[in-house]
């Protein structure tokens, strides 16, 4: 009896005095989120600090924001390397004078934690705009272009339009036409040209951050001076008369005639001429020969139009075949450029 009573002591003591054994929750991480700094129009600066990992490895920390409030990783986000506790990182691609919202996070085995939320305010910035690619209604002294204002930079445009100069980018503190405010498409009428001049032309726009510039177009106003009244011919031993077998001497030519104009380009042709295999002939704005040495080149030629118009040389080809040919003459006065094409038919 005695010996039942003593276990019995000695059993109620052990469970009074033995303390289970402890058992730590596994949580998701805690984290806050730093305040933002570096700031521009489209881009700013944040992080995070991790508080504790939950009792687990961290997997993936970093950023997240949108326009939203309580941002997530299904909308943007930013990863930064895993197992630093403090970080930071810069996100960018953001819209100017925009409010975004900003929480860092971090995942372990178990799930995901959010820092706190901050927000902020993304800078001005100035306008986009872009130059219409093509120049329209050229005369002799004015010209239509264009833009279209795509982005304000999150302040109001105050004037758009054109500006263009004899020289490259051109600027507003050089010529310009305006064409009204805000965002959207717009033309303008560029006037008292020059004539057979080269142009830079660019839109822009301004707003109180500053002036932005598109794209640089080149274009030329026409020539004042009709060329198609140019008279030219091909000159020399190498061809026959057309539609017949005689063979031409020094003194015959066969004259080009005048078929087309788009803008500056004149088109001049010699439609059916007889050229003979390994003959040489020359291309003269006049008819004299004067110069007797013959140049070999292919029968596309292309140069500089001072080099042949005015030019006691003119220009020397040789032909790969006894063939009838086309003879294509493009000139071009604005841009000072030629080409000669020479085709069999």
């Amino acid at each position: 009896m005695k010996s039942t009573l003593l276990l019995s002591c000695i059993i109620i003591i052990l469970f009074f005095t033995c303390e289970p054994e402890q058992i730590i929750p596994k949580l998701v991480p805690t984290v806050t989120t730093k305040e933002i700094t570096g700031k521009t129009a489209s881009s700013a600066q944040s992080g995070g600090t991790i508080i504790s990992d939950g009792g687990k490895i961290i997997a993936t920390q970093g950023i997240c924001w949108s326009k939203n409030v309580l941002p997530t990783t299904n909308d943007n986000k930013k990863l930064v390397d895993a197992g630093n506790k403090d970080y930071t990182s810069i996100f960018e691609n953001l819209s100017p004078a925009t409010k975004y919202y900003v929480r860092a996070f971090a995942t372990n085995s178990i799930g995901m934690g959010y820092g706190n939320q901050v927000d902020f305010v993304t800078l001005k910035d100035i306008p986009v705009v872009i130059t219409n690619a093509k120049v329209s209604l050229i005369t002799t002294t004015s010209a239509q272009s264009g833009g279209v204002a795509v982005s304000d930079g999150g302040d109001a445009i105050t004037s758009r339009g054109v500006c263009y100069s004899i020289f490259p980018k051109p600027t507003t503190a050089n010529s310009f036409v305006t064409s009204g405010n805000g965002i959207g498409t717009f033309t303008c009428t560029l006037g008292n040209l020059l004539p057979l001049t080269k142009y830079y032309i660019r839109a822009y726009a301004i707003n109180s951050v500053g002036t932005a510039y598109g794209e640089e177009i080149v274009f030329y106003t026409l020539d004042a001076v009709d060329q198609s009244n140019r008279k030219f011919s091909i000159v020399g031993p190498a061809f026959y008369k057309t539609g017949t077998t005689v063979k031409a001497d020094w003194n015959y030519d066969i004259d080009f005639i005048h078929v087309s104009k788009i803008l500056n380009r004149y088109t001049f042709e010699i439609r059916s001429v007889m050229l003979l295999k390994d003959g040489e002939f020359k291309i003269r704005e006049n008819h004299d020969w004067v110069i007797s040495s013959y140049g070999y080149s292919d029968i596309t030629i292309e140069g500089d139009i001072n080099n042949f118009f005015g030019k006691e040389g003119g220009i020397n080809i040789n032909v790969r075949a006894e063939k009838t040919y086309k003879l294509v003459f493009n000139a071009n006065w604005v841009e000072n450029k030629f080409s000669l094409v020479c085709t069999p038919l």
